[in-house]
């Protein structure tokens, strides 16, 4: 804003101002490189970036195939420039659908307890974890597994059952065993149950 007076007459007046600039300068950059850049939901430009953002609150993300979304508030003034240059995008997670032979068998995944199969869940990506399930009556069984970025990977684990032997001693001896509703052909005789 700037006061003048104005004289008249047809006489021609001349004023001259300096605008003050109501941006910055921003200077965008993410590892890796190549990531989209959107300022307030509209695509910017790909990093590395330089742009002179209007003053005022803005909100940021920064999205690269294969990488999960960066994003933040950043607060403009104008005239100091601000870099965000130490963006460092995180690999998406992925998935693991696990299933049991029985079904309904404890999981835990590096250690992490995940729940009872079938169940699905999130890995890291690049990394090799080690899947273990365990379920009373059989013997608990381990899986080495590595899965990449965005990728679904489904795994089926066979538990084996745990067996002791039992050993029949039945009197009279021509009596006749049953085991789960199966005839046996003596009845005096060791199985594995």
């Amino acid at each position: 804003e700037q006061q003048l007076i104005i004289e008249g007459l047809d006489k021609e007046q001349s004023f001259t101002t300096e605008l003050v600039p109501a941006w910055a300068e921003v200077t965008m950059d993410s590892d890796p490189q190549g990531a989209d850049i959107f300022l307030d939901g509209e695509l910017l430009g790909q990093t590395p970036f330089n742009a002179e953002i209007l003053e005022g609150n803005h909100e940021i993300g920064i999205k690269l195939s294969g990488f999960k979304l960066w994003q933040d508030k950043i607060n403009v003034v104008a005239n100091e420039s601000l870099e965000l240059t130490d963006v460092k995008l995180q690999p998406v997670d992925a998935v693991l659908f696990l299933v049991s032979d029985p079904p309904r068998a404890n999981a835990t995944a590096d250690g992490e307890y995940k729940g009872l199969t079938p169940l699905e869940f999130a890995l890291k990506p690049g990394k090799e974890s080690t899947i273990r399930l365990f379920k009373q009556g059989y013997r608990s069984a381990s899986r080495k597994i590595s899965v990449n970025s965005g990728e679904e990977k489904r795994l089926i684990v066979k538990l084996a059952p745990e067996l002791v032997k039992v050993e029949f001693n039945i009197t009279p001896k021509d009596a006749k065993l049953f085991i789960d509703g199966v005839a046996k052909d003596k009845a005096n005789q060791v199985l594995e149950l």
